[in-house]
């Protein structure tokens, strides 16, 4: 199948050759459609420490890999947000506080977008207590992890 081009008042416009209405018409070697670079179409991830150094730290470095990374450093805040709008993918540390993040995956999986993928992050790997709450959120939500922070992201 042919294209043709036709300036109209401005703008390019294009056809296939048999359907064009009358006008200058100019051949059609190429089209190509690429997307934009609109921050809203960036994947959105969510991220929770109670650290605030170590959660901007990693929303930075995951914006800089072209995400659009948001920080959380509270289960309220976190979980107020998510109910405003879900987000594509989660990274969180498994101890907020004295709290798990066991409530906020929970959130995550009751959310508009209960298939999101979620990494759990930890500093806690080898305490009875954190191995056992994080394999039972694993079988329970289906979670990525624990991941051991080692990086100095959490």
């Amino acid at each position: 199948m042919e294209f043709v081009a036709l300036r109209v008042e401005r703008q390019w416009h294009i056809y296939c050759a048999d359907d064009a209405p009358a006008g200058k018409h100019y051949g059609v070697e190429l089209i190509a459609i690429r997307p934009g670079n609109n921050d809203d179409e960036r994947l959105s991830i969510a991220v929770l420490d109670d650290s605030h150094q170590a959660a901007d730290k990693l929303a930075q470095y995951l914006g800089s890999c072209g995400f659009n990374a948001v920080a959380f450093y509270d289960i309220s805040s976190f979980c107020q947000a998510l109910q405003q709008s879900p987000f594509d993918g989660y990274v969180v540390d498994w101890l907020i506080g004295e709290e798990t993040a066991d409530k906020c995956i929970e959130v995550i999986r009751a959310s508009d977008n209960p298939d999101a993928p979620v990494l759990v992050l930890t500093g806690e790997l080898g305490t009875d207590r954190c191995e056992s709450e994080v394999a039972r959120a694993m079988c329970d939500y289906d979670v990525l992890g624990p991941y051991e922070n080692r990086c100095g992201f959490m």
